[in-house]
């Protein structure tokens, strides 16, 4: 690895774990990444997120975003590449990085402590998810791009935007139901963008209502 990309890799990192509340000196120790995410203590003051109505945020939608070009489906199994792992940490840390500076920015970011039904009250709610449904429509488009290339080319595609898609939906799924919700999955590394292979392929969307 070279010296930038281990600079820029240890950026990605640092953004994160700040971001779900831990320093990262006290995590320098662990080999990986995921699992400098995952194993991470648990917070007993947040729940492990349980299913709520998801009006006005996500809706079910069957085979959307399935990379329907290519014939190399992805399965579960699949999700190794090198590649699309530190893409999808490159988005996460878009994505956290982006919030933290909404909560340094806001006057008041009690907003950001609100889970269930006080957030879904809240106007930074509809913000943040209009934010990552639009971050999920851009890697969309860059994933049509990707399959048309695999098959022009005769080659398989790594669904390195495919994934990040998914991984963005499923990531508003979580910000739906609060912050400290989303925190969690990231620092237990739960999330499709930290590497968990069980949520492939997530089949709901963003509704455009939001």
């Amino acid at each position: 690895m070279s010296t930038h990309r281990a600079s820029v890799n240890g950026h990605r990192l640092s953004s994160m774990v700040k971001f779900v509340g831990f320093d990262i000196e006290g995590t320098a120790s662990l080999p990986r990444p995921y699992k400098r995410l995952a194993g991470l203590r648990r917070s007993s003051s947040i729940l492990r997120p349980q299913p709520m109505d998801m009006a006005l945020a996500v809706r079910a939608m069957p085979s959307y975003l399935v990379p329907f070009f290519s014939r190399d489906v992805p399965s579960p199994e699949w999700f190794r590449p090198k590649a699309v792992n530190d893409y999808n940490l490159a988005v996460l840390a878009k994505v956290t990085d982006h919030l933290s500076n909404l909560m340094r920015s806001s006057a008041d970011s009690s907003w950001a402590d609100k889970v269930h039904e006080s957030w879904k009250t809240d106007p930074m709610r509809r913000v943040i998810l209009k934010y990552l449904r639009e971050e999920m429509h851009r890697e969309q488009a860059l994933s049509l791009e990707e399959e048309t290339r695999a098959v022009r080319s005769g080659r398989g595609s790594l669904h390195v935007h495919w994934v990040a898609a998914q991984g963005l939906v499923e990531m508003g799924h979580y910000a739906a139901q609060g912050i400290p919700v989303l925190r969690h999955v990231i620092r237990h590394g739960s999330l499709v963008l930290t590497g968990n292979r069980s949520a492939i392929p997530v089949v709901e969307a963003m509704s455009p209502s939001v």
